[in-house]
């Protein structure tokens, strides 16, 4: 069973990661825990050429690999309308990206992963949705 992973968090390329790619906090080992109970785990999420080293936990598990996407524009309100512009270049990937999965996680709240998680019930796909909030 294939699963994609809908997220916003901010990952970058990593010569030091075996998938490619690498990120910091806890994201890493939750993506590698939920890898192992799948054949195949997509990570589609925004992406930078560079990210900070300081931190830096490689993305890795079992048969694991990352769709980058680049980051939706602005911040607030003008990212929600942004987020529109954004679509027309990255709606089809994520489209692709939930048809070949058969099952999908989204981490929430965000927009890539209520994206996610609006293209998953539309086309009928099994769904894990997650809150991933802060204590404040």
């Amino acid at each position: 069973m294939k699963i994609a992973v809908f997220s916003h968090k901010p990952c970058w390329r990593s010569p030091r990661s075996p998938s490619g790619y690498a990120t910091d906090g806890g994201f890493p080992s939750q993506m590698k825990a939920l890898s192992e109970l799948f054949d195949e785990t997509r990570i589609v999420v925004p992406c930078d050429d560079k990210g900070p080293w300081e931190g830096e936990v490689p993305l890795t598990g079992h048969r694991l690999s990352v769709v980058p996407l680049a980051h939706p524009p602005g911040h607030g309100w003008k990212r929600k309308v942004g987020i529109l512009f954004w679509l027309v270049r990255y709606g089809p990937i994520l489209l692709r990206e939930v048809l070949y999965a058969d099952a999908v996680h989204t981490p929430i709240p965000g927009d890539i992963g209520t994206l996610g998680m609006l293209l998953a019930w539309l086309l009928h796909k099994p769904l894990f949705v997650r809150h991933c909030g802060n204590w404040f």
